[in-house]
């Protein structure tokens, strides 16, 4: 649970989507996590060493794994440059299985996401 992991005080508000959202994943194990919440907490840049394990087990299985195909593969490709060294080693994990792939599978979109991680984690 992400309560439990990352020791926060966290006090909701619900005052927005995001915020009860937020409020939501926290008590939920990292491994029962749905896709959406895992994009939404990469879109958000939150929780990356926690989820990303999760994230790359979704990719493993399903490279255009998301709520529409690629989904995952574009949020990841939208994150900040500036990642800690933790997150970095996940991502690194991450592009080695991509750049197996078969590209001539996926569309242009999902294409350019791989390209963008690639080139991210190469520095």
């Amino acid at each position: 649970m992400l309560y439990f992991s990352i020791h926060i005080d966290y006090k909701p508000t619900h005052r927005s989507s995001l915020d009860e959202w937020f409020s939501s994943i926290l008590n939920i194990p990292i491994d029962d996590l749905s896709i959406f919440d895992i994009s939404r907490s990469i879109r958000q840049d939150v929780f990356l060493e926690y989820v990303l394990p999760r994230a790359e087990a979704f990719l493993n299985e399903d490279p255009l794994a998301g709520d529409y195909d690629g989904q995952l593969l574009y949020d990841f490709s939208m994150l900040d440059k500036e990642q800690p060294p933790s997150v970095m080693a996940i991502m690194k994990r991450i592009s080695v299985c991509l750049s197996q792939l078969d590209k001539h599978e996926f569309d242009g979109q999902s294409i350019e996401s791989i390209e963008k991680i690639l080139l991210f984690v190469r520095g």
